[in-house]
């Protein structure tokens, strides 16, 4: 049978105005190294988000985390 176990890592980083990240870092990985190296890129290239919003409805940049989980199969 495989028996499938979770991993995960934490990322961060600053969501700019127009909703792109930059200065991404990974922390507190239970993943390998190669996997790790991956997930800023892969943030970085293809993830799009809404901008934070100032009280003015303003964008404006802000630091937005969360936890990145994976299955390995084993």
């Amino acid at each position: 049978s495989i028996r499938r176990q979770r991993q995960m890592c934490i990322r961060d980083s600053t969501v700019t105005t127009a909703g792109r990240a930059r200065n991404c870092t990974v922390a507190n990985t239970q993943v390998d190294a190669a996997t790790t190296a991956r997930v800023c890129p892969l943030v970085i290239e293809r993830i799009r988000f809404n901008p934070a919003t100032a009280a003015d409805g303003t964008p404006v940049e802000a630091r937005y985390g969360y936890r990145v989980d994976f299955r390995a199969r084993s």
